[in-house]
Parts: structure tokens; C-alpha cells; sequence
């Protein structure tokens, strides 16, 4: 992309939740778990979750800076590095949701083999205003805890 269009603005991004549990994701595991369902979350699969409204918000913040500011790569993620694991945990204690149900394994176990670590490091992001919440310090309403 930056050869055919060198002022472009790349973003690449790790996980990507929303703050009501609506998400692919969430939703998904949220759902299985309320109808008492056990659901498996790797705990060797490592991201950095950042919130739908977050990322959104980092996004247009970038489109307004002028333009030798704003082109490249941006890496936007949540401060965070979890597990998939972690994330499951959240969610539980996030939705007030039964731990119990929740199993941890390894991805090695999976027959396709996904990235393992997708963690960005997100230097170039200490120059704009919003920052990316922590997603265990978000309720499900979206404000934040503490």
C-alpha cells in the first residue's frame, strides 16, 4: 500500500472488542457461557485488545493530523498484552458470568496453527490524545472502572 500510495495511512490493529460484549468474539463466548456451556480459550495466544470506540477514535484523531504526521503505519492496540485465556477471564468477571466454565488449553492443540503472538508495539501512538483503554477497566456499559 505505501509503495502504490506513499501517503496512505496503514493501520493494523491485534484484537478488536466492544465494550457491551457485542463483538464477533465476546459475543460468541458470552452466549455459550450464559446457557451454561463450557468454552476453551488458549492460554498461549497472545493480543492486544483495544475497543471498537477507542480504535475509532485513535482512527479519525490521525486523519486530522497533518498530513507528514499522519502517513505510514500506525499500530493501534490496547495497552494490554493477554491471553486469549485472559480475555475469557475478563469477560466472566465482566459480565458476572460462571468462571467455572471456562477451560484454558493450548493452541498447540488446534489442527490449523494460528499466529501465536500478534502484539504490536504501539510507540507512535504516545503522540496522540486518546488513549486506548485497558479492557479490564471497562464495565459493560463502556465506563470506565476505578
Amino acid at each position: 500500500v505505501l509503495d502504490a500510495c506513499p501517503d496512505a495511512i496503514v493501520v493494523r490493529t491485534s484484537l478488536i472488542l466492544a465494550a457491551d460484549g457485542t463483538d464477533q468474539t465476546s459475543a460468541w463466548a458470552i452466549e455459550r457461557l450464559r446457557a451454561g456451556d463450557r468454552v476453551t480459550f488458549f492460554d498461549d495466544e497472545f493480543r492486544m485488545p483495544i475497543f471498537a470506540d477507542d480504535l475509532a477514535a485513535q482512527m479519525w484523531e490521525i486523519v486530522g493530523l497533518p498530513e507528514p504526521e499522519r502517513r505510514g503505519v500506525w499500530h493501534l492496540v490496547g495497552p494490554e498484552r493477554l491471553s486469549r485465556a485472559d480475555v475469557g477471564r475478563v469477560l466472566c468477571d465482566r459480565f458476572g458470568l460462571d468462571l467455572s466454565l471456562v477451560d484454558v488449553a493450548s493452541a498447540a492443540t488446534v489442527p490449523d496453527p494460528r499466529p501465536r503472538d500478534v502484539c504490536l508495539s504501539s510507540i507512535r501512538t504516545a503522540s496522540l490524545t486518546r488513549r486506548a483503554r485497558p479492557i479490564g477497566k471497562v464495565s459493560s456499559h463502556g465506563q470506565t472502572n476505578g
